[in-house]
């Protein structure tokens, strides 16, 4: 980082994400950072399809053991809906990894330290009152990198799971009384979400959440799907910042570089009105040159189907309105020679 870059790509954590950029601004290396956070799954009263919900909240939160940076991490239930979503929940982890998910292809952490301060969070929040509906610490096996897929209810205020990025298979539930209050436990926490899950069949209300929650991406009755669709994937804040993905990776690794041929020749200088003395056209020479500027297409770049276009749509009005039908033909044939000789003497003078 010492060197100068074009440009440096960072995906990791925000701690060493600070580190990165600090590092980048002595060089004045532009940077972008794809950090993490603790993305929220809001769940509205008015559910869609609840086992559709259930099983992709399941798969988002355990694929590769829910060590992706856009896994769900912890969820904000309506209380009319907690219960019955928290069992579909429970419901599809046991259809997917059986009741001793050991024992299936279930993924591991990627190191015992990890693995550890998983099992760490897990045991703090069981100690603090917390209520696990699947998994908890009876069940995991840090030393072999096992964290068993875990869903808690109930953690205490202040806890780990509710302050740290989890990234983990450790879903934590939180009940609220309304969409208000599922916002304003979002927007409490620390950080900007990279990503934002809302579930609901109301537009209106993810509209709501969608106004009042920032985060760098959001999703409407799915999960992760927006980090390989044909969008702009990136944070916001403690997040990060930039895009990346499909067509934004191109543009994030060009540098858009403006050019521009204007020949050197008097017909383009408009009566010499940028330049100084400015009191000739009666002082407005200046404003003369603004307008100009704002009114006329790129020079010299002509766009020779358009001025094509333009001399036919001329020359059959023309021949119509002198010969009728007959004399359309006629009339393109002598606009266009009087064309031709009109732009071939105008490029000359051009070169």
């Amino acid at each position: 980082m010492a060197q100068p870059w074009d440009l440096v790509f960072f995906t990791g954590s925000g701690r060493v994400g600070k580190i990165i950029a600090r590092a980048a601004a002595d060089t004045l290396t532009p940077v972008v950072l794809e950090l993490g956070g603790k993305s929220p799954v809001v769940v509205d009263k008015d559910l869609p399809d609840l086992t559709t919900m259930a099983n992709r909240i399941a798969w988002g939160k355990t694929i590769n053991a829910g060590q992706t940076c856009v896994a769900p991490d912890y969820m904000v239930c309506h209380k009319d809906q907690v219960e019955n979503v928290s069992k579909a929940i429970v419901s599809r982890l046991d259809f997917m990894f059986g009741k001793d998910p050991s024992q299936s292809d279930f993924s591991r952490i990627v190191s015992t330290q990890h693995a550890q301060r998983l099992y760490d969070m897990i045991v703090e929040a069981e100690k603090g009152g917390a209520q696990v509906l699947c998994g908890g610490s009876a069940k995991c096996d840090p030393t072999n990198k096992y964290i068993a897929p875990t869903v808690i209810a109930k953690a205490p205020k202040g806890s780990r799971v509710l302050t740290e990025e989890i990234f983990g298979p450790i879903l934590v539930i939180r009940e609220v009384d309304d969409m208000s209050q599922a916002i304003q436990t979002v927007n409490d926490m620390e950080g900007t979400p990279l990503a934002i899950y809302i579930f609901t069949s109301n537009k209106a209300v993810c509209d709501k959440v969608l106004d009042r929650c920032p985060s760098g991406g959001a999703i409407r009755n799915d999960v992760l799907l927006h980090f390989a669709a044909n969008l702009p994937f990136g944070g916001l804040g403690t997040s990060g910042y930039g895009n990346a993905h499909s067509d934004w990776s191109w543009r994030t690794f060009t540098h858009e570089r403006a050019f521009m041929f204007k020949p050197c020749h008097p017909a383009f200088e408009f009566g010499d009105i940028r330049y100084a003395p400015y009191a000739k056209y009666g002082g407005n020479s200046g404003k003369a040159f603004i307008a100009l500027i704002k009114l006329l297409p790129n020079i010299p770049v002509l766009n020779t189907r358009l001025i094509w276009t333009s001399i036919g749509m001329v020359g059959v009005g023309y021949g119509m309105a002198a010969f009728g039908p007959a004399g359309v033909r006629t009339g393109l044939a002598d606009l266009i020679d009087s064309a031709s000789g009109v732009l071939r003497s105008v490029a000359a003078g051009l070169r």
